[in-house]
């Protein structure tokens, strides 16, 4: 039988503040077999009117000392995005 590399946890937080006009999200997941794991906690900002949000976040990932994962934990990002939600 072959171990599986995708056997994950996964958490999710989403905080909805000031009637849904600040949120701030965190996403993060652990992969047991092969010991990577990413965070990436942002912040959400709804511009005036119904449909633009600016958001900005910093994206990390890491894992044990193996040749892939360590090329894998040096791609950790900063980003800033606007979005128009229809």
């Amino acid at each position: 039988v072959k171990e599986s590399v995708s056997d994950n946890i996964t958490l999710w937080f989403k905080q909805d503040m000031f009637h849904n006009k600040i949120v701030l999200v965190f996403i993060g997941n652990y992969y047991f077999n092969c010991g990577r794991w990413q965070a990436i906690p942002s912040i959400g900002y709804s511009l005036p009117g119904k449909h633009w949000r600016i958001e900005g976040g910093y994206a990390m990932y890491g894992g044990k000392d193996d040749p892939y994962i360590t090329y894998s934990s040096h791609n950790d990002a900063a980003f800033f995005r606007i979005r128009y939600e229809f």
